[in-house]
């Protein structure tokens, strides 16, 4: 009858019978389905939504869950006007004051009180929409806090260690499988000779990391040293040199992808073909901040980024020149006009240290890639400023006088960095 009644397009009564059926068995899927199709057709759109999404719910064939769907993706958006609230207001209503409280910071009570609209009306598809938009923002901040969690961990020596350890396994707990944990785990127990440890934390490693991993071969050497209980030289430091007359020193080179690797875990660098020598590239100011957290807490130094005041008077070198330590741009700068072929220094980045160096000993502070600086571009906007040119740059922007700027998360084939440290 319930069919015979859907076929002659008596819809109501077709409901009716799927709705008696359903009784007696509730997990008839044919029933369910031609319920929300019956529902559809006769403009219980929300009806229809709660019967194709108790369907889904269940477990049953591909063909008809495909069909469900399908029915499910051609129903109208319902009325939210329509749907009144217990405290008086619609579901409209509620939907933009809800905008609004997000917009102020009151997403976890906003969130709060999705479930229990969801529960009484139904699958609403803007309700659904605004909780995944929710769980996406609050899954974002989550990670965000892990990852800043991580880096402030320091595991420099074997107190360091003992220290971190604790609160490592505990991130673990919230993040499994997480490499940089795992590493740190492993660092952590070889810093304090625990050779069983570490040699779990570096196996565990390599059974998550893909084949493709690039520190695939570190871990193994690592593995490889644990399991002949080999003690864990300190982390190498970044090269750098004191500025004569200051209290402050500069990284001799600018941060190459290596170095940023060793830290990160990661090469974020456009340019592939430029060996680990190469600059870092691609980093943004934000992206600085984090791996100088994170370098700090492996070497135990104060790394930061230079000022632009302490970066000009590295820069000059104890001489006034147009650039950085000559006033011949092909002497010390990869830029615009000096690559192979005539043009854009090879349409890249270059090995760091192949140019002449400036009076104090610093390398491509003109030119190569863009050095992200500590302070802001003026007091009236949040961009950072940015000095020294690059590869793809005219000789004009690679002077040493010349500024730029941009926002804090901006990312650029042509922006690096080097490091400052205030010297006790």
């Amino acid at each position: 009858m319930a069919a015979q009644a859907y076929q002659a397009g008596d819809y109501p009564t077709a409901i009716i019978h799927f709705r008696n059926t359903i009784k007696f068995d509730a997990h008839n899927e044919m029933a369910w389905l031609f319920l929300g199709q019956s529902q559809g057709k006769s403009g219980d759109v929300m009806g229809a939504r709660i019967s194709f999404a108790k369907l889904l719910s269940m477990s049953i064939s591909t063909q008809v869950a495909e069909r469900a769907r399908e029915q499910l993706a051609k129903l109208p958006e319902p009325d939210l006007f329509a749907m009144q609230l217990d405290s008086g207001i619609t579901l409209g209503d509620w939907m933009k004051l809800a905008n609004k409280r997000i917009a102020e910071g009151k997403r976890d009570a906003v969130a709060g009180e999705i479930e229990p609209y969801l529960t009484q009306f139904g699958p609403v598809p803007q309700l659904l929409a605004l909780r995944e938009k929710l769980q996406k923002q609050m899954q974002a901040e989550q990670e965000q806090r892990l990852k800043s969690a991580i880096a402030a961990l320091k595991v420099t020596d074997a107190e360091s260690a003992k220290t971190a350890l604790p609160q490592i396994r505990q991130l673990k707990s919230q993040m499994p499988g997480n490499l940089a944990l795992l590493k740190l785990e492993g660092r952590a127990c070889h810093l304090m000779q625990d050779f069983a440890c570490a040699e779990a934390a570096y196996a565990a490693w390599l059974k998550v990391a893909p084949g493709n991993e690039t520190k695939r071969g570190e871990m193994v050497e690592l593995l490889m040293q644990a399991k002949q209980h080999e003690t864990l030289p300190p982390a190498k430091p970044i090269e750098m040199v004191a500025i004569p007359g200051k209290h402050y020193e500069l990284g001799k080179y600018e941060v190459t992808k290596a170095e940023w690797q060793s830290v990160m875990d990661n090469n974020p660098s456009h340019f592939t073909s430029c060996g680990d020598s190469c600059p870092v590239e691609q980093v943004s100011w934000d992206d600085i901040q984090a791996f100088l957290q994170k370098l700090n807490a492996e070497t135990g130094r104060q790394y930061r980024l230079p000022t632009e005041a302490e970066w000009e008077y590295a820069c000059y070198g104890g001489s006034k020149t147009e650039y950085c330590g000559s006033d011949s741009i092909d002497s010390v700068a990869w830029y615009g006009n000096n690559g192979q072929a005539g043009g854009n220094s090879s349409q890249a980045t270059h090995p760091t240290g192949q140019k002449q160096a400036n009076g104090f000993g610093l390398y491509d502070m003109s030119g190569n890639v863009w050095q992200w600086m500590e302070n802001k571009y003026d007091n009236e906007h949040d961009s950072r400023a940015l000095r020294g040119g690059s590869w793809y740059d005219g000789p004009q922007c690679v002077r040493a006088a010349f500024r730029n700027n941009f926002e804090p998360a901006f990312r650029s084939y042509g922006s690096g960095f080097c490091v400052a440290r205030t010297l006790p």
